[in-house]
């Protein structure tokens, strides 16, 4: 996938669970009485806080699994690099 394509998808996905996230806490009509009402409002926060966090993945893709080939000297190199004084 492009990587501005995925940036851009993932900004979208964080404002939208901010949006949410807002909503929940200033928009949503509340009642006090009615159980269902407060466990959509937790199922919803969650959701909210998950689309964030989604974003975010995708903004930011975990890249362990790609070869870099500093860290796979170092790796294979057990010894520390020389310092100043190591002649």
């Amino acid at each position: 996938m492009n990587i501005t394509l995925r940036r851009t998808c993932a900004a979208f996905v964080v404002i939208g669970g901010i949006a949410l996230i807002l909503w929940i806490g200033f928009g949503m009509p509340r009642d006090p009485d009615d159980t269902g009402l407060w466990l959509l409002r937790i199922a919803l926060g969650f959701a909210g806080l998950g689309a964030i966090h989604g974003g975010v993945r995708l903004m930011f893709p975990d890249r362990t699994g790609e070869s870099d080939t500093e860290n796979e000297t170092a790796r294979r190199d057990p010894a520390p690099a020389p310092g100043p004084l190591d002649v």
